[in-house]
């Protein structure tokens, strides 16, 4: 069995975004409060400081997406390909977690490289098991459903060759596809 360890970047969508106008509309009505109150009551910071955390605050709500990290543990054997993300938070209900991805290679529909952001997609139908800090454990397995899953791992420079050589070992890694939008 070989397995690799490494830190992986998640792109996680702000579920927040979505009520952008409503976030905008709040903070230009705290801005227009702070200049009609300033004249009336005068210049105070201890005045002025909880208008400005509400905009600072609001303004964190205003980013559609935001990056996160998390220990990966990729593992290969002959039978299967396991992905491991421990710690992981995807800012939702659950908090943190650790996720694993259990792929067969027969359930593997595409492998796609892109050398230029390092990122590695597998397409495939894994059985999934996530196992939050202090609930129990939530499976789902894509091998009977309809859906496809991709796993994108962002690989360093440590641990890119080998684990690019061990899944081209399993199937053909294709370059990424134009309809991703990138000419490789």
């Amino acid at each position: 069995m070989n397995n690799y360890t490494f830190s992986n970047k998640f792109i996680i969508k702000n579920k927040s975004y979505k009520h952008k106008t409503r976030t905008i509309v709040l903070i230009v009505l705290l801005v227009l409060f702070m200049i009609i109150t300033i004249p009336l009551i005068g210049f105070s910071p201890t005045r002025i400081y909880p208008s400005l955390l509400l905009i600072g605050l609001l303004l964190t709500k205003l980013k559609p997406e935001f990056i996160v990290e998390a220990a990966t543990r990729v593992e290969f054997d002959n039978e299967k390909l396991t992905i491991y993300y421990m710690n992981l938070n995807r800012q939702d209900k659950l908090g943190v977690r650790n996720e694993s991805y259990i792929i067969f290679p027969n359930m593997i529909k595409d492998i796609f490289y892109d050398d230029v952001r390092f990122q590695l997609h597998i397409l495939s139908k894994p059985l999934v098991k996530v196992t939050p800090k202090k609930k129990n454990v939530i499976e789902k397995d894509y091998r009977e459903s309809n859906e496809w899953f991709e796993n994108t791992l962002y690989l360093t420079d440590e641990v890119r060759e080998s684990i690019l050589q061990m899944l081209n070992s399993i199937c053909k890694i294709k370059p990424m596809p134009a309809e991703y939008g990138f000419n490789i």
